[in-house]
């Protein structure tokens, strides 16, 4: 991020799930990450990620991306 609001100090990602359509790409997988949000820092935990990426132009780009705490 731009802002350097969060610092990743760890992550570390699981079997990544892949679906395939055209020109869009969806994965999805589990992460346990550690990071710093905002001078605080946050203790190692777990994670489920979905990320959507575009074709565009002849390169992927990420377009959208969601991580949820799994309690």
């Amino acid at each position: 991020m731009a802002s350097d609001d969060i610092n990743y100090l760890v992550w570390e990602p699981e079997a990544i799930r892949v679906r395939l359509s055209g020109e869009m790409v969806l994965i999805r997988y589990v992460s346990q990450l550690e990071i710093v949000v905002g001078g605080q820092r946050v203790p190692p935990r777990h994670y489920w990620h979905t990320d959507s990426y575009e074709k565009r132009n002849g390169r992927w780009q990420a377009v959208w991306s969601q991580a949820t705490e799994i309690q």
